[in-house]
């Protein structure tokens, strides 16, 4: 029972951690949609602007713009 019990104990911290990294990656896609014009960039803090720099884009494919416009591919796959 103690080890069943420790096994809830991690899932609950890996699931806290993965909603935590999803509601902030959601936040900052919100931000970004709302102040930064379709294809262009921010600076944030000019001292890193060479490494730290928001890019509004937009990727209708997988990872990396792979498969773009093939929404009936991932249905397929999916099932």
């Amino acid at each position: 029972m103690q080890m069943l019990a420790s096994w809830f104990r991690k899932a609950w911290l890996v699931l806290a951690v993965a909603g935590i990294v999803i509601l902030l990656d959601q936040w900052t896609k919100e931000l970004v949609r709302n102040n930064i014009p379709d294809y262009t960039s921010m600076i944030p803090i000019p001292a890193l602007g060479e490494y730290f720099v928001f890019e509004h884009v937009h990727n209708y494919g997988a990872a990396f713009g792979i498969f773009q416009n093939q929404g009936n591919f991932f249905i397929i796959v999916a099932v």
